[in-house]
């Protein structure tokens, strides 16, 4: 799965240095990222289920990635929402219509997001994104 999403982040937008990985690890790995290019990565996934709809297993697994860019220093609200904007239009909105025509998944009726500011940001007191979570379900799963 990891993987797959990783080529879906990478073909939605080439320009962005997708990774994965868990939290901590990535604090130490954006300080070498450049300052001019976005950033997504995916969170370790943590939990899911397996369930059994219409008699057919069914694997579901929450996924998080987060889409960065930095900003300048003492920018304003004005400025982080063109950012935002931006990452959206960049990389969010490409991603979900790719992951939705993916062969793996089955396509995603609701993506949440959320925005994160300098006031709650992860890695840099300059940083602006968004974190997108959602639900990912994989086609024809076979539960052994």
């Amino acid at each position: 799965m990891l993987n797959e999403l990783l080529n879906i982040l990478q073909t939605a937008n080439a320009d962005y240095l997708c990774t994965y990985s868990e939290a901590n690890e990535m604090n130490l790995k954006a300080d070498y990222i450049n300052r001019d290019k976005g950033f997504a990565y995916i969170d370790e996934y943590r939990n899911g289920t397996h369930d059994f709809s219409d008699f057919l297993p069914v694997e579901r697994t929450n996924v998080t990635i987060y889409f960065c860019r930095f900003c300048d220093f003492h920018n304003d609200a004005i400025d982080r929402e063109q950012i935002i904007s931006r990452i959206k239009s960049e990389i969010i909105l490409p991603f979900e219509k790719l992951y939705n025509s993916s062969s793996l998944f089955e396509p995603c009726k609701m993506f949440q997001w959320r925005t994160i500011t300098p006031s709650d940001a992860q890695f840099d007191a300059n940083e602006v994104g968004i974190v997108l979570s959602f639900t990912a379900e994989i086609k024809n799963t076979c539960i052994r």
